[in-house]
């Protein structure tokens, strides 16, 4: 099975349905396992009507293959820069390419990187005690090794 030819029908489709590809895999014996995002919720409907427009494109006597679509998962690292932008204003674990890992709300999305705010406390200046102090930090995409959406329970 030619693997281009099953990714391009895959891509096409998420779009005609909102939707875009984060990730792609071929597994043995003609098997694809892609991840589907969007800037809405994926829905399993959504993933189904995707599934049927990519097969029904194909003859399955000739192209004999296994489509297993999903969305990323509510742990996976961002991928694509449209993941950036669906989850602006919510919170964020940004870790760098120096080792660092920054927690916070991703405030800006632009083609060259992010905006990240947290609060941190600080000791006072004067006297004893913290106070909280917010914290901007802007980060280039080529400083960021992975980026995963947090939730709070």
């Amino acid at each position: 099975m030619e693997i281009q030819r099953i990714r391009a029908a895959v891509e096409a489709a998420a779009e005609q349905h909102g939707a875009f590809v984060v990730g792609f895999k071929s597994l043995p014996g003609d098997r694809f396992t892609v991840y589907v995002d969007s800037m809405e919720a994926v829905t399993v409907e959504m993933l189904t009507k995707i599934n049927r427009e990519v097969t029904g494109q194909f003859d399955r006597d000739l192209d004999d293959f296994g489509l297993e679509l999903s969305s990323p998962g509510m742990g996976s690292p961002f991928s694509e820069f449209r993941q950036y932008l669906k989850h602006r204003g919510r919170a964020v674990e940004v870790r760098t390419t120096d080792g660092r890992t920054l927690k916070g709300i991703l405030f800006e999305v632009d083609e060259e990187g992010i905006e990240l705010r947290w609060t941190e406390r600080q000791p006072k200046p004067v006297g004893k005690g913290k106070i909280d102090v917010e914290r901007i930090e802007r980060l280039g995409f080529d400083v960021i090794k992975e980026t995963k959406r947090t939730y709070a329970f």
